[in-house]
């Protein structure tokens, strides 16, 4: 019995001992990390709270503790400590708030009780739902303008660049909120629009018939623009582009005749001087004569005169008509030439002119041979390009012997907005044809800007200076918006439509759709209704001041976020706004703004979620903006305890951590929300 006594008494030394050991160990683990400061409070960092807050936790009999049970239990609630040796200061995990030593949060029974209820899966599907919800929202609403602003007739051009499109959309007609079903339709819509940009730019000119018949000459830079990039498309040669060049596009509508006789002058001499220097031998690709002869027959000056007197002869011809400009012709020019002294300018002119279009031949002759594709697209950018070069050759006529006379004016300045479009158009060509649509929208954008924007810009500016109370400025003024709107819309969903256009899976058709759609558009039933009650939720960013008593902030806002508060609403409809009131019940806005991020099957699933971590009573003034889903709401809530859902390990599956608030706290807010009514349970008409 002694015996047996004896080993007992061993046994409880022994785990005495133990004990006594794991509690030094502890301590000096503890000072190790510099838990324990110089007043013997153990604090709590970031740096070491996975080796603190575990040691704690196995003391008050819970190692998997967290940091609010550990403020809780040691601290204590109301000045009443659970430990008179221990005291523990420190930060939450998430790093938003310092906690004093007295907690003054106090429990609610009936709280307790309900709020222990696990709902974690009905918190974390509602959240789903809200997100999955909140994109249709914005998506649908997108559409729906995009629809309303091709009808309109403010944003005509869109109709006239767009044509399919348009057509397609007119044809949707109110099943636009259905705009899934008609997605395939509408990419093949995008993608035939988008090939003939270069086609359908010259359409908008008779849209703004006034303003371009003021502003002719970037009417014919257009045209002409166009003319030449769709011929090269259609692989028409060069040669034959200038031969064939409308000349009725330098006539003004009004039948005053030319818009610039010097330009048109130009251009005819240029027909003429490249007329005169085909090639008669029957090759196909062979438009011009080498430039070895050409050479050859500037070379000798007997030679070189002939050839001046028959292009004098056929300027007389019916075709011609001794080409007028501003002020006398072309034919009355030659009479005037001293051959001897002017032979080196006009030979110049000659073989400059040839050294161009040798370019051009030897391009010609290069797409006949077989080339990859990244070959054939350089080579049709240099194609365009030089082409235009060509074209804007025509304009050194004004430097020939005797033109100073009658061209008055460096006519290659006077028409530097000409080339710039001719130049811009020849991108937009290469980057269709390269089938880089999103580039050739943004040609599309610049050239608009050309022809319509800037003009409209300067012209308002020179009125606003001249004379700031005259009537014409505020027209220019609303002109100048509506282009600048134009403008900004074709950036928009042109840049949308060259996306969905190339978009090679359903995948990347939804990406598109994300980030393009902006709020604008939807959740139309409590605008248009006398009253509504519903049973709501809200969506989207939140500022805020939160109160959280035993810790000071002096900052006005001290927190913002994503709130997803759901509850009761009350409803007005006002001129196609709405007034609310809003009771909210719940706000799972950290599930939610992780759902955002990683809203996806394959994420794991949260972390334990009870009642009580999401409820968050509230009462908010809530004003629903006209023609799109969003809402500005004002009011205060009791904070839900949930702040944060995130990842500890993000290379680790399944590492989701819940980050709580165990104060009460009060939060002050203004938010911007996509409203989204869940269920209606009355609905009053207008009357």
């Amino acid at each position: 019995m002694k015996r047996a006594f004896f080993i007992l008494l061993v046994l409880l030394l022994i785990s005495f001992l133990t004990q006594g050991q794991i509690a030094v160990g502890d301590v000096f683990t503890l000072q190790s990390c510099n838990a324990i400061n110089a007043d013997g409070k153990i604090f709590i960092t970031k740096a070491n709270k996975d080796i603190v807050i575990p040691i704690l936790g196995y003391y008050m009999g819970k190692p998997e503790a967290s940091f609010n049970d550990i403020i809780t239990y040691y601290n204590g609630f109301e000045g009443k400590d659970n430990n008179p040796f221990i005291e523990v200061e420190g930060t939450a995990q998430d790093g938003d708030f310092d906690f004093s030593k007295k907690s003054q949060s106090k429990s609610i029974p009936l709280l307790n009780s309900i709020g222990g209820l696990d709902v974690t899966n009905i918190a974390d599907g509602l959240a789903k739902f809200l997100v999955k919800r909140t994109k249709e929202e914005l998506n649908v609403a997108f559409f729906s303008k995009l629809k309303e602003t091709f009808n309109s007739s403010k944003y005509r051009d869109l109709r006239t660049l767009f044509p399919n499109t348009w057509l397609l959309l007119d044809a949707i007609g109110d099943e636009i909120y259905n705009y899934n079903k008609y997605l395939q339709n509408l990419k093949e819509a995008f993608m035939a629009d988008i090939q003939v940009l270069d086609e359908t730019l010259p359409g908008i000119i008779p849209n703004h018939a006034v303003y371009f018949n003021e502003h002719f000459g970037l009417a014919v830079g257009l045209r002409t623009s166009c003319y030449v990039t769709k011929s090269l498309r259609d692989q028409v040669n060069p040669g034959e582009i200038l031969n064939d060049y409308p000349m009725e596009f330098l006539i003004k509508e009004n039948g005053t005749g030319y818009f610039n006789k010097n330009y048109s002058g130009a251009i005819q001499v240029l027909q003429l001087v490249s007329e005169s220097l085909r090639d008669n031998t029957g090759k196909e690709e062979q438009y011009w004569i080498d430039i070895a002869k050409v050479k050859e027959l500037v070379k000798s000056k007997p030679v070189f005169k002939v050839y001046l007197g028959l292009l004098y002869q056929v300027a007389k011809g019916d075709r011609f008509k001794n080409i007028p400009f501003e002020s006398g012709s072309f034919t009355s020019l030659m009479d005037s030439i001293r051959f001897d002294t002017d032979y080196d300018a006009y030979r110049n002119y000659i073989v400059s002119f040839m050294l161009r279009v040798n370019k051009i031949s030897e391009m010609v002759r290069n797409f006949s041979k077989p080339a990859g594709d990244s070959i054939a697209f350089e080579n049709y950018a240099r194609y365009f390009s030089t082409t235009v070069d060509m074209l804007e050759y025509s304009t050194k006529v004004c430097e020939l012997p005797h033109f100073k006379n009658v061209i008055k004016v460096n006519l290659h300045d006077s028409l530097r907005n000409f080339f710039m479009i001719a130049y811009e158009t020849s991108d937009l060509a290469t980057a269709i044809n390269r089938r880089n649509y999103a580039s050739a929208v943004n040609h599309a954008v610049v050239i608009y800007n050309l022809v319509r924007t800037k003009p409209l810009n300067d012209s308002y500016e020179k009125c606003y200076l001249k004379d700031r109370t005259m009537g014409q400025t505020t027209a220019l003024y609303d002109s100048l918006v509506l282009s600048r709107d134009m403008m900004q819309n074709l950036a928009k969903y042109g840049a949308f439509m060259a996306t969905i256009a190339v978009a090679k899976n359903s995948d990347e058709v939804e990406q598109a759709i994300e980030a393009a759609a902006l709020p604008s558009g939807s959740s139309r039933i409590k605008r248009e209704s006398a009253m509504n009650v519903s049973l709501n939720a809200y969506t989207g960013l939140f500022m805020a001041h939160e109160k959280i008593p035993g810790v000071k902030d002096d900052l006005v806002i001290n927190n913002y976020g994503v709130a997803a508060p759901v509850g009761a609403a009350l409803s007005f409809g006002v001129h196609h706004w709405s007034l609310s009131l809003f009771v909210s019940l719940i706000d799972i806005g950290a599930l939610a703004s992780f759902r955002f991020v990683a809203s996806n099957d394959s994420v794991s699933q949260v972390p334990t979620i009870q009642l009580k971590d999401i409820l968050s009573p509230g009462l908010f003034f809530s004003i629903g903006i006209p023609k799109c889903p969003l809402s500005v709401n004002l009011g205060a809530q009791i904070g839900p305890n949930l702040r944060k859902v995130y990842v500890e390990d993000p290379n680790k599956k399944g590492t989701y951590i819940n980050a709580y608030q165990d104060n009460i706290y009060l939060r002050f807010s203004a938010s911007l929300v996509v409203d989204i009514p869940i269920f209606n349970f009355y609905t009053r008409t207008k009357n």
